[in-house]
């Protein structure tokens, strides 16, 4: 079992299952929300993830057009996880990889592939045997 909180702790999760795919994002979206230039997004069956805590929910429409809900600490700002219901995503829970806890399986998190490349910033480099996708694979 995987398990993951916010900065604070005020918000836990875990999950059960096994992730289905673990990408790096350079999407433009995740950079704002995880002020970072890339995410580590773990994809995992939303029946295996549960949220402890009581998470705020922001809303925003992807550069393709998908709607996305992210869920996040009201007190630290840290985002957990998003959802959408876009093709090829219903079911699923998108996990922010870097929110699990240390010994929790954070250690074993290995990416397949790098979206949104197009975004990724010039001074990093590409992933040495990840799938590249300018934007987001059907």
């Amino acid at each position: 079992m995987a398990r993951g909180s916010c900065a604070c702790k005020k918000l836990t999760f875990d999950n059960t299952g096994e992730p289905i795919k673990t990408v790096l994002c350079h999407c433009l979206e995740c950079r704002k929300l995880t002020s970072s230039f890339f995410t580590t997004n773990m994809l995992v069956p939303a029946t295996s993830f549960s949220i402890t805590g009581a998470p705020k929910h922001y809303v925003f429409t992807q550069e393709a057009g998908d709607e996305f809900t992210t869920s996040f600490c009201g007190d630290c700002g840290t985002t957990v996880c998003k959802e959408t219901q876009a093709e090829g995503f219903k079911g699923l829970v998108i996990v922010e990889a870097g929110a699990l806890d240390v010994g929790s399986g954070a250690e074993d998190v290995k990416p397949e592939a790098e979206i949104w490349v197009k975004h990724r910033v010039a001074w990093l480099k590409e992933g040495e045997g990840l799938a590249q996708h300018q934007e987001m694979p059907n």
